[in-house]
């Protein structure tokens, strides 16, 4: 039965096993992405140079692949991350950022996510309905209006990619395994600090190796941090240091006083 000890034991695995997460990721969130990943125990490495990449994957435990800032150049270095990713039978976390706003954005989603192996996406339910194919009206890179059926959206992004499927927003749509989980842990603040998105993906890559449940452990501990680090910023802009705080000293205690989650 998953609770808050499941995502004790995922935290403990992590700050145990210390894995080596390969980001592909944008200029925006780069530096709190990597700080986040150190936070929870983990270790970052921000590199795209296809020179390097086969080394680099063979060392490393997962990989996230984050198209914020996207052009040709990075969109050659990740489709080569992903091949190598699948060879050597490691994770992939694909953030489509933006997937919707601009056709060439979405496509290269697309394709990047057919190609994965190991695969989980996350992203918020514009960004999701996007990559379905579904027509949308996205209002910007983190639109959040309107209603939408986030449990539905997932499990149609299962179904396609056959992938684990975090959908972010003001509730969590987390879909893997058997599991179909509603997270409503976190804090409004979440949805207007840049980055609050990307960096959950890139905590997703500490997860995934080290804890069968990652995506249910990630999403908790995230949004805690928020919840708590929310208690003691004054507004935006210590409400990034202070979450990367909180998430370095989660503990149990903090843990089990997590908000229970609905199960479909």
């Amino acid at each position: 039965m998953l609770n808050a000890q499941t995502v004790i034991d995922g935290l403990n695995l992590v700050r145990e096993q210390r894995p080596l997460v390969l980001s592909l990721t944008n200029y925006v969130v780069m530096n709190v992405n990597a700080n986040a990943l150190l936070a929870v125990g983990a270790s970052p490495i921000m590199a795209h140079s296809p020179q390097e990449l086969p080394e680099l994957i063979e060392k490393v435990d997962s990989v996230v692949i984050n198209l914020g800032t996207l052009d040709d150049t990075w969109l050659k270095s990740m489709h080569y991350a992903i091949e190598l990713a699948n060879h050597a039978n490691k994770w992939v976390v694909l953030d489509p950022v933006g997937c919707g706003f601009t056709q060439y954005r979405t496509e290269a989603a697309q394709r990047l996510a057919r190609l994965a192996n190991r695969l989980l996406i996350r992203g918020n339910s514009q960004e999701i309905q996007a990559l379905l194919g579904f027509s949308n009206h996205n209002n910007g890179l983190d639109d959040h209006s309107g209603t939408v059926d986030i449990m539905g959206l997932a499990l149609s992004a299962q179904e396609q990619f056959q992938a684990h499927v975090v959908i972010s927003g003001q509730h969590d749509a987390l879909v893997f395994n058997q599991h179909r989980i509603i997270n409503q842990n976190g804090h409004p603040w979440m949805t207007q600090v840049t980055g609050m998105g990307c960096t959950l993906s890139a905590l997703l890559g500490a997860f995934l190796p080290c804890d069968p449940n990652a995506p249910l452990s990630a999403t908790s501990c995230w949004t805690l941090a928020g919840q708590v680090a929310a208690q003691h910023a004054q507004g935006y802009g210590s409400f990034m240091p202070a979450i990367l705080d909180q998430l370095h000293q989660l503990t149990p205690t903090q843990i089990q006083h997590l908000q229970a989650w609905s199960h479909y």
